[in-house]
């Protein structure tokens, strides 16, 4: 593995993964016997939209907040609405990261999040796996959700993607397009929440087997796209800061990992 000022680059025998430090601290790359599996944009190099390449993190927030309004302590806040008429997948995704060792990186909160903080990434490769590993430390009370939101590719040289989901509750969108109550899960595309999932999710392409574990227990799938499609796991459903969300006080820290295992046959 080396690195330089912009990248991350770490390679395991016929495994390369690539880090994009300066553009929101992602996974731009992550090959196998040559194949690429991450979706870098119809360009191929990551389109102008942060949103719809690469594999990054989604932190002080996962998801949507419903027109950027939430209510914490007592008090109002309003973040930026940038989709769709609402906030969408935190803000670590839009802003340069810091690196802080061979292998981790480093992002400070800043505006618009409200709140003081600071989240790191590790990433650690070896020839069978990916794992990342994401930590918030908070300076300040706040609430708190985080994930990933990976862009896996339909097609690569092993064959056309094959997702198995086993979940069994599924959030029905409300009028807002936020979660509601918990249905059966209907049959695809999906562009929604699922939690009570029976095993991991995984994807076949062709020999090529990854299976995505992450001891998150709620998981976006979009998948309503020819070329990239998405499996998300986070800490609970979207808009959740106003729902029942999970609180940092002042030095306290919130830990969680997500590893790719790939087997080929």
């Amino acid at each position: 593995m080396f690195a330089s000022d912009d990248r991350l680059i770490l390679c395991a025998d016929e495994t390369r993964a690539v880090v994009d430090v300066a553009s929101g601290g992602r996974l731009s790359s992550l090959t196998i016997a040559g194949s690429e599996l991450i979706w870098n944009g119809l360009d191929g190099r990551g389109d102008s939209d942060p949103m719809v390449w690469g594999m990054y993190p989604m932190v002080p927030f996962a998801g949507r907040i419903l027109r950027g309004e939430f209510t914490f302590d007592g008090v109002e806040y309003a973040v930026p609405q940038f989709h769709e008429g609402n906030a969408i997948h935190g803000y670590g995704f839009v802003n340069s990261w810091e690196r802080i060792g061979k292998d981790t990186i480093s992002w400070q909160f800043r505006d618009p999040w409200p709140f003081a903080g600071r989240a790191t990434q590790r990433f650690e490769l070896t020839p069978e796996s990916l794992m990342v590993e994401l930590s918030v430390v908070a300076n300040e009370r706040q609430p708190m959700s985080f994930g990933w939101h990976p862009w896996f590719r339909r097609t690569t040289s092993f064959g056309t993607a094959d997702l198995t989901f086993p979940a069994t509750s599924m959030y029905q969108r409300d009028s807002n397009g936020m979660p509601g109550r918990l249905v059966p899960v209907p049959s695809g595309p999906w562009d929604d929440c699922f939690t009570d999932l029976t095993g991991p999710p995984t994807i076949r392409w062709g020999d090529l087997t990854m299976t995505l574990l992450s001891d998150f227990d709620h998981w976006v799938v979009y998948d309503e796209r020819d070329d990239g499609f998405c499996v998300e796991p986070q800490s609970g459903p979207p808009n959740e800061v106003n729902g029942s969300p999970r609180i940092l006080d002042e030095g306290e820290t919130m830990t969680s990992a997500f590893t790719l295992e790939f087997v080929t046959n």
